[in-house]
């Protein structure tokens, strides 16, 4: 097994509870609340450009690995 992405070591672990606590507050927020959507995913998220959206529900295990583009 590739120890690099062995999801039980313990920095990949707090990767994951961290990105499912993110995106639980993302999921949580109104559609309409568009400046603490934007925070969150840009704290959630690789990177992330000022026009992203991502519609609700969003789930990932990382997020880390997730880059998004302008006008996504």
């Amino acid at each position: 097994m590739n120890k690099e992405f062995d999801s039980s070591l313990p920095k990949l672990l707090k990767l994951i509870t961290r990105a499912r606590s993110l995106s639980n507050q993302y999921n949580q927020l109104a559609a309409d609340n568009k400046d603490k959507l934007h925070e969150i995913l840009t704290e959630l998220l690789g990177s992330v450009t000022d026009d992203s959206y991502i519609d609700i529900p969003f789930y990932c295990d990382y997020g880390k690995n997730i880059h998004i583009g302008k006008n996504v």
